[in-house]
């Protein structure tokens, strides 16, 4: 009786193990279940299989600004017809001078800046960034769009085997953000009296343009423009307002005020190496993308420029309200002479109207 208590004990003891085993194996399969489903979704979710890879590359932060806003809407366009678009943001792959040479080269495939950095290859793409002649977006888009953009393309085309697939605009005009208390100005003839140092683009177009201004043009690269500000190496510089935040210039600045010079136009800039490695197939689904994504971040500028001169004037800045007409008046002449020196009298008679 003994030895049958003993083994009727043993019994339960292994029933008792196998109901916990049994338990625990059949607790853990609702998280099977669910890692099962939860896995589902990101089948649903999977890239599609690409055909070709392009890496886009550009001097901007990876935040939230009018460079990374143009190579995400051309990532996601290009999606659907199996391109993959690899961002390079932040200068990863050089400066603005590295990139326009290595799309030339053909070691980049696609830079995402404005028309004035190619200026320098093919010169009169410097009739886009002259200042006072965009009325509105609208205006900008369909000049680009037209005849004027098809013959600027096809120049630098010609000239440097650079291949603009799409223009867009700028998130914003051009402004004047300046550091010291009483480094503001109102009207153009306070701007000269000030004499003051602004960092600007080293471009013709645009040392030319803050001289009839009445300031003090100093080319610099743009990677240098937070820390000089900073420092008073500089008084000041010349840039939009939304890429006047993404780059934290805000923090730095005092004054910002509304010349609203310039919109300078930007454009995906491919090197015809490149785009020749490509079939005719995908050459025509990249041209599309191109277009889409040009038509999406074009659509964004209005919005993105009234917030981010709002989010600009709460962060402290003081924004100023200055006399256009009066520094109007004063590019307009040198446009005029600059256009007549140039050759590109024709062209900028066609943006003007």
């Amino acid at each position: 009786m003994r030895f049958l208590a003993l083994l009727c004990a043993a019994a339960l003891i292994i029933t008792l193990f196998a109901g916990c085993g049994s338990s625990s194996a059949f607790e853990t399969k609702p998280e099977e279940t669910k890692t099962s489903q939860t896995a589902e979704p990101a089948e649903t979710e999977a890239e599609p299989e690409y055909e070709v890879t392009l890496n886009v590359a550009h001097v901007q932060s990876d935040g939230d600004n009018v460079a990374q806003a143009y190579a995400l809407a051309l990532k996601e366009a290009c999606k659907k017809y199996g391109i993959k678009i690899e961002i390079f943001p932040g200068a990863q792959l050089g400066d603005s001078a590295a990139l326009v040479e290595g799309v030339q080269m053909g070691t980049i495939d696609i830079n995402i800046t404005g028309t004035a950095d190619y200026g320098k290859l093919y010169a009169p793409l410097g009739v886009l960034d002259l200042a006072y002649i965009w009325k509105d977006y609208d205006q900008m888009a369909g000049v680009l769009n037209g005849e004027v953009g098809t013959e600027l393309a096809k120049g630098l085309l010609d000239a440097a085997g650079v291949r603009i697939l799409a223009y867009s605009v700028s998130f914003g005009y051009r402004c004047v953000g300046t550091v010291g208390e009483k480094n503001a100005f109102t009207n153009l003839d306070e701007a000269k009296a000030l004499n003051l140092k602004i960092r600007t683009i080293e471009s013709d177009v645009y040392i030319n343009t803050m001289q009839a201004m009445g300031l003090n043009p100093t080319p610099m690269g743009f990677g240098e423009v937070y820390t000089s500000l900073q420092t008073h190496v500089i008084d000041g510089y010349e840039h939009d307002c939304n890429t006047s935040l993404a780059n934290a210039f805000d923090e730095v600045i005092d004054h910002y005020m509304l010349t609203k010079h310039m919109c300078g136009p930007m454009g995906l800039f491919m090197s015809e190496i490149s785009f020749q490695k490509l079939t005719e197939e995908q050459q025509k689904n990249l041209l599309a993308a191109a277009a889409e994504a040009s038509a999406a971040h074009t659509a964004m500028a209005p919005e993105k420029e009234a917030v981010s001169l709002a989010e600009m004037e709460s962060s402290g800045v003081d924004i100023v309200e200055v006399d256009v007409d009066s520094f109007a008046k004063a590019v307009n002449e040198f446009n005029i002479k600059y256009c007549e020196e140039k050759g590109w009298t024709d062209v900028y008679n066609k943006i003007v109207g």
